[in-house]
C-alpha cells in the first residue's frame, strides 16, 4: 500500500463573481473556436446567480470537513485544493505541493469533466 504525504482535492473551478465570468469561460473554452457572441449569452446565465458558482464553496465545505475528521481520527494529511479551470489552479497547487516536499498525494476529484479531462491526457 503506498504511503501519502497530503491529499489533494482536484475539482473544475468556477467564478466567484460576475467580474470572473468572462476570464473563467475563456479559460475553460481555450482553444476552441466559440464566437464572442455564444460566450456572453453563457456569461448572462451566471447573472441569475451573481456570478457565483457553487462549486468553489463545496470545495471548500468538504475540505473543512475533512481537517476536522482528520484531526479527529487521522491520518494527519495537510488537504490542498486545485481547479482544472479557476482558481486556486490546480497547476499553481502542484507546484505547491512540491514546494512543500510533498511526493505522493491522494487526489480526490469532486467534478467528472475533471476526471474525463485527466483520462485525455
Amino acid at each position: 500500500m503506498a504511503s501519502y504525504d497530503a491529499i489533494i482535492i482536484v475539482s473544475f473551478g468556477g467564478p466567484e463573481g460576475m467580474d470572473d465570468v468572462l476570464p473563467f469561460l475563456e479559460n475553460v473554452l481555450r482553444g476552441r473556436n466559440v464566437p464572442r457572441e455564444r460566450l456572453q449569452q453563457v456569461a448572462q446565465h451566471y447573472e441569475m446567480f451573481g456570478g457565483v458558482s457553487p462549486i468553489n464553496q463545496q470545495n471548500r465545505d468538504l475540505i473543512e470537513a475533512l481537517k476536522v475528521e482528520l484531526a479527529a481520527h487521522g491520518p494527519g494529511l495537510p488537504i490542498y485544493w486545485g481547479n482544472r479551470n479557476w482558481h486556486p489552479l490546480l497547476e499553481d497547487t502542484i507546484q505547491q505541493m512540491a514546494n512543500d516536499g510533498i511526493r505522493h498525494g491522494l487526489a480526490f476529484v469532486t467534478s467528472i469533466q475533471v476526471a474525463v479531462s485527466i483520462g485525455r491526457t
